[in-house]
């Protein structure tokens, strides 16, 4: 397994816990991953439920 120093302490990087008891908040990865590709692909390349067509550029 895969451990991570860091901020004084080793850190699990899969169960976002340190050694000491500290644990990480979760980022809603989901909404994240929507907002870069749109980004990249612009404002189009999302669905819209009012054209029923799925644009991926």
């Amino acid at each position: 397994m895969t451990a991570l120093r860091a901020d004084g302490t080793i850190w699990n990087p899969a169960a976002g816990e340190s050694e000491e008891g500290r644990a990480l908040d979760r980022m809603p990865a989901r909404r994240l991953f929507a907002f870069a590709w749109q980004d990249d692909h612009g404002p189009d390349a999302l669905y819209r439920p009012e054209s029923d067509v799925l644009l991926i550029g």
